[in-house]
């Protein structure tokens, strides 16, 4: 991940996407609303910075059993659920409106692995039980589904996170990669 880092320098500051808002109106505007220059630590879950190409590298580096980066056994613990039997929430409400909107929870069993939320049940034409995935405030998804090889990422600059057309853009994306995956597979 050669373009990934918690200070980006003035090339890659240029080169920030600017931070949109989505209005009542659902159009889009510049948001006041940013990360600040400096953190007073690099905490992984914000305040990072990288491209689509290194978080491809990221994905790639789970698909492949840790890429020799981490122990394939780190891999199988951290996508493995450690909430036994505690429920994800049924909605999580937002206390901040302009920055996130409520997100429900997806209608399938789920779970928290070591750094993922997990799917903890196939999802028909999309992803299969054990999936890990992440999403970032400025609605950037991705995920990791080891069991059919398949990891994908969607990056936004938009306000307020879980926003509903980057949602639906979402789900029509991952349906759009596994009917492709499945066409290019030859039949058993």
């Amino acid at each position: 991940m050669r373009d990934s880092t918690f200070a980006p320098s003035d090339e890659q500051r240029e080169r920030l996407l600017r931070v949109m808002q989505r209005q009542a109106d659902g159009t889009l505007a510049p948001s006041n609303v940013d990360l600040p220059p400096t953190s007073e630590w690099d905490a992984a879950g914000h305040g990072s910075y990288g491209t689509v190409q290194d978080y491809g590298r990221f994905l790639q580096a789970w698909l492949n059993d840790g890429a020799g980066v981490l122990e394939p056994e780190t891999v199988r613990i951290a996508l493995q659920n450690h909430l036994g039997q505690i429920r994800v929430p049924e909605l999580m409400k937002s206390t901040l409106p302009g920055l996130s909107n409520d997100v429900p929870a997806a209608p399938v069993p789920q779970g928290w692995g070591l750094g993922f939320h997990l799917t903890l049940a196939d999802v028909p034409d999309m992803r299969s039980s054990g999936t890990g995935d992440w999403a970032g405030v400025f609605n950037c998804y991705y995920w990791i589904d080891r069991s059919k090889g398949i990891g994908a990422v969607l990056m936004t600059q938009l306000l307020p996170f879980y926003d509903t057309p980057v949602i639906e853009t979402l789900i029509r994306f991952e349906m759009a990669v596994y009917q492709q995956v499945e066409a290019a597979v030859p039949a058993a």
